[in-house]
């Protein structure tokens, strides 16, 4: 936030308090102490409307800190909500990787089951072959036996040799079967250790892809929850959203109050000046007159006392007094002293308000004195026109300085824990008004500073 936030919020949201009652000299016009007794008639009338000032200005405060919490808490509910969704989807796309694996792994165990069928029908048939051969060559006994068989019984040659070649056929086919025996028994026991590995990878992708599922249902649960929450804090937005748009009307439309009252204020320190402009010249009219008959009288004294001389023969003249100088009491630096020993916080002029946009007209200067009760001290002499409280300023303070210079100068002290001077009374430059606060719309000790060149605010650097 910046320095002129966090010093003061009244000239921001520059808001209305109590009318100003016009006080001018002259027939008909209240005096200055007739201010404060016409003030406190109107106190009736417009507490309600003090009442929903104050509230409203708390209002602000309050309903600008909740919209700003119901938005972090949305923004944080949506992360965790989209977190949580983004979890669901990879988990969502993992099942089904998952349940694509664990499909192909029940059809390989399938495929691996019914080949160990095959691969076992093949061996019960080769054992029975292979039985059945063996079974013949029990019967002619060994091969050598008989080769002289078959020599010894044989009439001729070609009937021994046909004979042996039968007996080697017999044995390469016994050979034979024993081998594809021996390798299909082989491809069974792969076959088998297949099937068991295939068992063991489908039962651990199901305990996965159940596992998985369990946290599909804890991220769904979740989602589910954390829409709810982000609908919650939506709600809670858009409500911190309607009280915070409603206390920024009644805060536009007490700127048009304020203004208003400052342009009073405005007008009666114009009558002022205007008053003490006619009052200054009937004064310097009627000290002109009285300086021109003093002057007569004093040439007919002289042309009496001349007379005189001449009527008895002569004389010396004696000369006149010589006319006394006025002093002015010098000040020392500006025009006007500083109200109070601090430092400026926050200048003069336009600025934007930091969180609704509008446009405000800070009407003096900020002093941050550091702790409430250091003194406040007039800026010039010159007479208390008002002091009141006003919601947004708070404690108020009203001196008109007269001419200086030749125009009407005012100065407004804001803010105030109490002031020790009333209204009507004279103050002198450098005396001790009262004692700075932070009443009003106000975050901390300080005093808002105004002053007013013929009714209108004028940057008071110009005048220190």
């Amino acid at each position: 936030m910046s320095a002129y936030v966090v010093v003061t919020l009244a000239p921001l949201l520059v808001v209305a308090g109590p009318a100003l009652v016009p006080v001018a000299d002259g027939p008909g016009a209240a005096t200055a102490g007739d201010l404060d007794d016409r003030k406190r008639s109107n106190d009736e009338d417009i507490a309600a409307a003090q009442d929903e000032l104050e509230e409203t200005s708390s209002g602000l405060q309050r309903a600008t800190a909740a919209l700003m919490e119901a938005e972090g808490r949305l923004d944080d509910a949506e992360r965790r909500l989209s977190s949580a969704r983004a979890e669901l989807t990879a988990a969502e796309v993992i099942d089904q990787q998952m349940q694509r694996e664990l499909d192909e792994a029940v059809a390989a165990l399938q495929q691996a089951r019914a080949e160990l069928r095959e691969e076992r029908r093949k061996l019960d048939r080769r054992r029975g072959r292979l039985g059945s051969l063996a079974a013949s060559s029990y019967q002619a006994a060994d091969t050598q036996l008989m080769r002289l068989t078959a020599l010894f019984n044989a009439r001729d040659v070609s009937t021994v040799t046909v004979q042996l070649n039968t007996a080697r056929n017999l044995l390469d086919k016994e050979l034979t079967g024993l081998d594809r025996l021996r390798a299909t028994e082989v491809l069974l026991t792969v076959t088998e250790e297949q099937v068991a590995e295939f068992k063991q990878q489908v039962a651990a992708r199901r305990a996965a892809a159940a596992a998985n599922l369990r946290r599909i249902e804890t991220l769904e649960a979740q989602a589910v929850a954390y829409a709810e929450e982000v609908a919650t804090f939506v709600e809670a937005r858009e409500a911190a959203q309607a009280k915070a748009e409603q206390a920024k009307q009644r805060d536009l439309a007490m700127l048009s109050e304020l203004e208003q009252e400052r342009d009073r204020i405005g007008d009666l320190l114009r009558r002022r000046a205007a008053e003490a402009r006619r009052r200054a010249a009937e004064e310097a009219a009627a000290e002109e007159a009285a300086a021109e008959a003093a002057a007569k009288r004093r040439a007919a004294a002289e042309a009496r006392s001349a007379n005189r001389s001449r009527s008895n023969g002569g004389g010396s003249g004696g000369s006149g007094g010589s006319g006394g100088s006025g002093g002015s009491g010098g000040s020392s630096g500006g025009l006007l002293a500083p109200p109070v020993d601090g430092y400026l916080t926050s200048s003069f002029g336009y600025r934007t308000h930091p969180i609704y946009g509008y446009r405000s007209f800070h009407d003096g200067v900020d002093y941050g004195a550091g702790r409430c009760g250091v003194p406040i001290r007039a800026a010039a002499s010159g007479q208390v026109v008002s002091r009141y409280f006003q919601t947004a300023y708070g404690n108020r303070l009203i001196v008109d300085h007269g001419l200086i210079g030749g125009a009407g100068i005012a100065t407004i002290y804001n803010h105030a824990s109490r002031y020790t001077v009333s209204a009507g009374q004279n103050v002198s430059r450098g005396q001790v008004i009262g004692y700075v606060g932070d009443t009003g719309w106000s975050t901390g000790c300080h005093l808002h500073f105004t002053v007013l060149r013929n009714g209108t605010a004028v940057d008071p650097l110009g005048y220190l």
